[in-house]
Parts: C-alpha cells; sequence; structure tokens
C-alpha cells in the first residue's frame, strides 16, 4: 500500500510540474513582441530604432534596451551596430522598457560593393535579388529513357 501511495504522489507531482512549466513557456512567448527598422543611434545598453507606427502613420523612434541575455545574430554586440543598419528585434516589455531577447541584424551583401545593387539576407535568407543573377536561357536537361 505504501508503496502505491507513494507512486500515486508522484505522478501526480510530475503532472502539476508539468502543467507549471508549459505555463510559464506559454507565457513567456505570448509576451514576445517583433520590431523592425533602421537603427538611428546606439547609446551605451540602448539601440535605437526607426519603426513604422500603423496608428500614427509615420516612422517613429523607439529605445530597445540589450542586456547580456540578448542573443545576437549577423552581429557580435549592439556596440557593433552603425546608423543606417537595418535590425530586427524580438523583445519583452518590462517595467516599462523594451527589453531585447534576439537581435538580428540584416546584412548586404558584397554584391552591392561592387554592382550597387542590394541583396538583403536576414537569417540567411535571400529577400531580393539582382536582375543580372537571374539565368537568361534556361537549362536544358536530357533525359535517356
Amino acid at each position: 500500500m505504501e508503496i502505491t501511495r507513494l507512486v500515486r504522489m508522484f505522478v501526480i507531482t510530475a503532472f502539476l510540474m508539468a502543467g507549471i512549466v508549459s505555463v510559464s513557456m506559454a507565457q513567456e512567448a505570448e509576451d514576445l513582441d517583433f520590431a523592425y527598422g533602421k537603427v538611428s543611434r546606439v547609446e551605451g545598453d540602448t539601440i535605437y530604432l526607426m519603426v513604422y507606427d500603423y496608428e500614427m502613420d509615420q516612422e517613429i523612434e523607439v529605445a530597445y534596451d540589450v542586456n547580456t541575455e540578448t542573443v545576437y545574430e549577423g552581429v557580435a554586440s549592439a556596440a557593433d551596430l552603425m546608423g543606417g543598419d537595418e535590425a530586427d528585434v524580438e523583445y519583452v516589455e518590462m517595467n516599462g522598457k523594451k527589453v531585447v531577447k534576439n537581435l538580428f541584424k540584416t546584412v548586404s551583401s558584397a554584391i552591392e560593393e561592387t554592382t550597387g545593387e542590394v541583396i538583403e539576407e536576414t537569417a540567411g535568407e535571400v529577400m531580393e535579388a539582382p536582375a543580372e543573377e537571374v539565368m537568361e536561357e534556361p537549362a536544358t536537361i536530357e533525359i535517356d529513357e
């Protein structure tokens, strides 16, 4: 009887812990917001992005704070960002501030430097390609039957 009671207590405790963890993860995922824009300036641990405000129908400057938990992609730190760089941020609102969890710098390809045309890549995905890169004639593949 004692073993059955212990097993039952263990199962109940496991279900309760799983529920607490899933609720906690769901709350964290729900609180994550997204923004993108051009960096206007960086001051210490604060990045200022020019983002489009759909309610005001214009671009506004918004401050986003980074910390030791911020994950960077395309850049080593906030100090490496320059005015004009494009960035995507995933952030949470804490104590009236927007705290960045993930920052993705949008990088321009070397093709821009040689041809003047921009190819933007975000997280390794090509967003736009110059016309010269498109094949003029389709390749022909012959299949022996």
